[in-house]
């Protein structure tokens, strides 16, 4: 079973929500901050899980794209060479004015919450959207340091 990892914006969570219901309707692992409880080492953990992850979605929104923590997240999956799935969550983003990694990747719009978009649906299927740069997984990532994001979110991205 293929697991990804779901970095958003709390602001986004409705969207979030659904998107890891289709998901898991088609039998994806998918796994995001809600997981996490009270006591837990929460970047520690969401490093792990990015580690762990086959497929990390960044779910776009103007939030998640100004959160640092999701561009935290973002960078290290890079680093370590995973493939990458951006799925666009709302409205407020001009594709075309992203950077890298994201402006390199083919975006699945998930704006109308359909199970047609899901990208659990192209990920069940095998069709993972990646970097050709990125095809191989970089040894010695450097993990970002946590104690920049404590004040910025407590567990999810933003």
């Amino acid at each position: 079973m293929r697991r990804v990892f779901v970095s958003y914006s709390r602001t986004n969570l409705g969207a979030v929500t659904q998107l890891i219901k289709h998901g898991k309707d088609v039998g994806i692992e998918m796994w995001y901050d809600q997981a996490l409880t009270g006591g837990q080492r929460w970047w520690d953990n969401i490093l792990d899980r990015i580690r762990d992850c086959d497929i990390f979605i960044f779910a776009l929104s103007p939030e998640s794209w100004d959160s640092e923590a999701c561009k935290s997240e973002l960078a290290y999956v890079v680093q370590l060479g995973k493939p990458i799935i951006p799925v666009l969550i709302s409205d407020g983003i001009n594709i075309n004015l992203l950077s890298a990694p994201l402006s390199e990747i083919q975006i699945t719009d998930y704006r109308k919450r359909d199970m047609e978009a899901a990208p659990a649906t192209a990920a069940g299927s095998g069709f993972i959207f990646e970097h050709p740069e990125r095809s191989h997984r970089l040894r010695g990532a450097a993990e970002p340091a946590g104690s920049d994001h404590t004040a910025l979110r407590i567990g999810a991205g933003g």
